[in-house]
């Protein structure tokens, strides 16, 4: 159902002198002042005794009742052949504001206000709004729905969505963000240096290049396993992390007789930290003159 549709209803109401509260989706959000989904049905409240004059209106539209197992004088859905719904839900209140027969909506509930594209609408209070999408078989539109009136009006999310806040967490948590600082040898393939998935960190296969010059930092290992660490180092640095947060290393080494040259380098820059190590000897490298790569897995500081 259009914001356009839901309007031509409610203006239809609103004419002949019928009271109505947007509840559900809609209601969220004219709560809200914007639409954050798509929404099937109009989801309204009134007073139970105007019930026969909204059907008579809508039935001279068109509109016929839905069958559902859960339909009562009190709670019924009218549709037309185009495929709008308007889902009734009627309430009877005493002179105290006792809800006396009908759906339960507490008097209080009947309060809030907002506007569907700048068309004012009656519509259930965001505090109430919240406590009725609970103690039921709740899906993703309703915490969508809750999420939002509870960020807009500083409003505590309830329990029942501590599950849908986990499965929220857990999807940010593997949320991929990759990297390549600026100030590092560029990628010679289709690639980034940096990978991070929360807290955890790799870094792909890096040569002893200068970023300053494009060009290898020396011909022998122990420039380029130095210049290979130092990069790491700066890499590291950009995702909040440092040298002393690596948990592994690989190393690949072209020729097996220059491992104690490379030892001598690495820890020259590692110190005293000591991360597991792979050294794995290759018979080629992608680049000319490159004596070595390495790539590592780290963590961040915190």
């Amino acid at each position: 159902m259009s914001q356009q549709d839901a309007i031509h209803i409610l203006r239809l109401f609103e004419e002949n002198q019928i009271t109505v509260w947007v509840d559900g989706g809609w209601g969220v959000d004219a709560l809200l002042g914007e639409q954050t989904r798509i929404h099937n049905d109009l989801d309204i409240a009134l007073a139970h005794k105007d019930v026969p004059l909204l059907r008579s209106l809508l039935e001279e539209r068109g509109y016929k009742d839905i069958p559902r197992n859960d339909s009562w004088e009190c709670n019924f859905v009218l549709g037309d052949d185009f495929g709008h719904e308007v889902d009734v839900h009627s309430y009877t209140f005493d002179s105290e504001g006792n809800n006396i027969f009908g759906v339960a909506y507490p008097f209080d509930s009947l309060t809030g206000s907002g506007d569907i594209i700048g068309y004012p609408v009656k519509c259930i209070s965001p505090e109430w709004m919240v406590k009725f999408h609970t103690g039921y078989m709740l899906d993703e539109n309703d915490y969508h729905d809750v999420r939002f009136l509870c960020q807009r009006f500083d409003i505590e999310i309830p329990p029942d969505y501590d599950e849908f806040i986990q499965k929220e967490k857990n999807k940010m948590a593997f949320n991929v963000e990759t990297s390549t600082p600026s100030n590092t040898p560029t990628p010679i393939g289709p690639y980034n240096h940096i990978a991070k998935v929360g807290s955890f960190i790799t870094i792909g296969g890096t040569a002893g290049v200068n970023p300053a010059t494009s060009q290898l930092a020396g011909e022998d290992v122990f420039s380029q396993t130095a210049q290979i660490l130092e990069s790491f180092k700066v890499m590291l640095e950009s995702v909040d992390s440092d040298l002393d947060h690596v948990i592994h290393i690989n190393i690949f080494l072209k020729n097996m007789s220059d491992f104690e040259e490379m030892n001598r380098a690495y820890i020259s820059k590692m110190g005293d930290h000591r991360p597991a190590r792979t050294v794995i000897g290759v018979n080629e490298l992608p680049k000319p003159g490159v004596l070595l790569t390495m790539n590592l897995t780290a963590v961040t500081k915190e």
